[in-house]
């Protein structure tokens, strides 16, 4: 087939092929988890019994499609159990007392629906204390008979409770206890597969009232499960199979590789960059081009950078791993903490045993190639806690600073002044153009252009690009009687500090052994007199209403 019989054929087909990334995947939209739901099932299932499950990932992971396809597939694997499955969802629960009452008037009904006409439903009907219950009241107490009278009759029931997370906002005093003691006792025919962003335990800690914050009596129940990461290399053949035939032809390799620079295997991602870019082309056949490159409309890339911010970054910050998570992509290890490497790992964000040997250093991806280097240059901007990146922060703020009081938070009369300024005194013996002022802020409006077109919204301030040694070379020596205000001290005092901050930094991010402890710590306190002595100036000119980091001029 040429070209242009290609291009007919793929235009003629009109109907998107890909899988919408805010809805649940269903059907033929459902693709992979093969492994997944194997694992699950040979686990919960049995001839013999039912077990609790736990299912963690990050959202739009796909915890609610493998879910709602698990009920599915058990329907129709259960062997010779007389089963049913039911599916909740927390997030219409307002309290626990609707989470009761939606799971017992879900048992109830399935249970009439698949075996009403039964010997045995007639046998759970005369065990079952609360038959006249009024269906509106339906609560823990009556729960926990229909569980015991499921057993009793020989029916066993399986909850799939999804959003999890917000149990802890539902559950009141108890209400640990009671899920508890109802899926773990041995006269109940009840068990459960939750699904959530986070471990059990931690869930469990946000209960108020609960019994001890530092104990989790849930964990044991729920010790078994899966951490959902992306799709693995079978669930991607699959994926990418799936669409060749919806659109009759094959997907070139280049859009394949094209694609998973992007968004890696994430589902969502995959989906919402696919999809969106499906509705933007006239032409369809560019899927299928061995010479595709593709070329993103800044719409597409503003929804891929909303969808990374909700589906990895917002959580990662609130559970306080955005530190651990950038460092994890650029090193140096060692200054992550073991155990917010293993919760990286749990998520399915990194693999720490996968790393990439790269010019400029080893890497290690989080996602996709593409929002890897969005993060390794988010941390020229980003403080993150230690004292390396606090001080790095801090030297772009206090420059910020000196550029609102000397140039009116004109940055680029700033810099177009100070390319020139020194040139007859610091400058007069350079030997290499790169080190000097106008060198330096040249490599820095690069890196600015080169983020900003392929990431629109990275900071407009061109020193946020700048190298640790740029800023003490550039303004802190040059300007000194303006920045002696903030450092104290002399340049000669400060000199040799910068150069040992530099160089350890340099060393330390190249994840270079060797390096003498005591060196890494006379850097560390060099850090820390940097951050002193820059937060007290700031705080003192907060006070003033005088010091703001708004965008340049």
């Amino acid at each position: 087939m040429d070209t242009k019989q290609l291009n007919t054929q793929m235009n003629m087909y009109i109907e998107n092929p890909f899988a919408s990334p805010t809805e649940v995947a269903a059907g033929d939209y459902f693709v992979g988890r093969k492994s997944v739901l194997k694992r699950m099932h040979d686990y919960v299932v049995y001839e013999d019994r039912i077990c609790n499950y736990h299912i963690v990932g990050l959202p739009r992971i796909g915890k609610s499609s493998l879910l709602k396809k698990f009920q599915e597939h058990t329907l129709e694997n259960h062997y010779n159990l007389d089963l049913i499955v039911i599916y909740l969802s927390l997030d219409t629960c307002n309290s626990s007392d609707e989470m009761w009452e939606n799971i017992g008037r879900g048992l109830r009904k399935e249970l009439k629906r698949q075996f009403g006409s039964s010997d045995k439903y007639k046998v759970f009907e005369e065990e079952l204390e609360f038959e006249d219950v009024d269906e509106n009241n339906i609560d823990y107490k009556y729960v926990c008979s229909v569980a015991l009278s499921m057993k009793t009759a020989g029916f066993y029931g399986l909850v799939l409770i999804d959003e999890f997370d917000n149990f802890s906002s539902i559950a009141k005093k108890g209400t640990v206890g009671q899920i508890r003691t109802l899926l773990s006792g041995p006269d109940y025919g009840v068990r459960a597969i939750v699904a959530s962003r986070r471990m059990v335990e931690r869930i469990e800690k946000e209960v108020e009232g609960a019994i001890n914050s530092n104990v989790s009596i849930l964990a044991a129940i729920f010790a078994n499960g899966h951490n959902l990461e992306s799709f693995n290399e079978d669930d991607m053949n699959e994926y990418w199979a799936a669409i060749s035939k919806k659109i009759d032809c094959n997907v070139s390799e280049k859009y394949k590789q094209e694609v998973q620079y992007y968004v890696g295997s994430h589902p969502c991602l995959l989906n919402l960059l696919n999809g969106n870019y499906w509705n933007e082309q006239e032409s369809k056949g560019y899927i299928s081009d061995d010479d595709i490159c593709l070329n993103l409309s800044k719409d597409l890339i503003n929804k891929l950078h909303d969808a990374f911010n909700w589906a990895v970054w917002r959580d990662m910050e609130k559970w306080h791993l955005l530190r651990s998570l950038i460092l994890s992509t650029w090193g140096p290890d060692s200054e992550i903490p073991n155990a917010e490497f293993a919760e990286l790992e749990r998520y399915g964000v990194i693999n720490k045993s996968e790393i990439i040997s790269e010019p400029n250093g080893p890497i290690r991806l989080a996602i996709s190639r593409y929002f890897t280097e969005w993060m390794q240059i988010k941390r020229y901007i980003l403080p993150f806690g230690d004292e390396w990146s606090k001080a790095e922060g801090n030297m772009r703020k206090i420059v910020k600073c000196f550029c609102g009081d000397m140039y009116q938070g004109n940055e680029i009369k700033m810099i177009s002044h100070l390319e020139t300024k020194h040139i007859d005194t610091f400058e007069k013996n350079a030997t290499n153009p790169k080190f000097t002022a106008k060198g330096r802020f040249d490599s820095m409006r690069q890196k600015k252009t080169k983020a900003i077109n392929k990431y629109p919204d990275m900071s407009s301030w061109t020193i946020d690009y700048s190298d640790p040694s740029d800023l003490p070379e550039i303004f802190f020596k040059r300007e000194w009687l303006w920045f002696e205000q903030v450092l104290g001290k002399t340049w000669d005092y400060w000199r040799d500090k910068f150069a040992t901050i530099n160089e350890i930094r340099n060393i330390k991010s190249h994840n270079n052994e060797g390096i003498p402890e005591v060196r890494v710590e006379l850097a560390k306190k060099y850090c820390h007199e940097v951050n002193e002595r820059i937060e007290s100036y700031l705080a003192k000119k907060s006070t003033l209403n005088v010091y703001t980091t708004q965008e340049p001029l």
